[in-house]
């Protein structure tokens, strides 16, 4: 697996874990995402997906998974990304 298919996973698996679990646990640090919904710096951090995190988020969009965006209520200048999982063909990859 190449370097930006482990980013792709990496944002994905993150987004997943968010939705399941109302928070992430990042170098040590819990990192809340109330109702599942996953600040969208987050996705740029280097255990994530790097500078290239929020491209990846939008590469997996293309593929099909369905990935919603909104801003942030406490943050409004901040967007944010969810993940509805099992939307790509039924399963969760």
């Amino acid at each position: 697996m190449n370097q930006r298919e482990t980013a792709k996973n990496n944002v994905l698996n993150a987004m997943a874990r968010a939705r399941l679990q109302e928070y992430l646990v990042i170098d040590g640090y819990t990192v809340p995402c109330k109702e599942g919904w996953v600040p969208g710096q987050i996705l740029t951090h280097p255990s994530i997906g790097g500078e290239a995190g929020k491209r990846r988020k939008r590469e997996l969009d293309e593929e099909g998974w369905i990935i919603e965006s909104r801003r942030s209520a406490t943050a409004p200048a901040m967007s944010t990304a969810s993940f509805a999982p099992n939307t790509k063909d039924g399963v969760l990859s």
